[in-house]
């Protein structure tokens, strides 16, 4: 399923809720901040993107790790986040489709 997403199945939802989980227990919101076009220069068969996520983790966030990603459309996809810094609201994950 991750093979077949799209630049266009995140930019709906720019600035919406979206949550993450991993295990049993841990699920929390994080906001869509971010979704753009990666430059890339191999033969791919579709364009490589990112998408950024914020939690509202203030001072300490999750390691990269795979999180299942709750797409409102797309359903519950497995996804591996990095976290890549504070901006002042909170924790950002990246995740980069290639």
């Amino acid at each position: 399923m991750l093979d077949t997403l799209e630049i266009s199945d995140f930019e709906p939802y720019l600035n919406q809720t979206i949550y993450l989980s991993f295990g049993d227990l841990v699920r929390f919101p994080t906001t869509l901040v971010q979704v753009r076009k990666v430059v890339n220069h191999s033969p791919l068969t579709r364009d490589p993107f990112a998408i950024v996520v914020r939690s509202e983790q203030k001072t300490q966030y999750y390691e990269q790790t795979t999180f299942t990603l709750e797409h409102p459309d797309k359903g519950n996809l497995d996804v591996f986040f990095v976290p890549v810094g504070f901006d002042g609201e909170g924790v950002l994950y990246e995740a980069i489709f290639s």
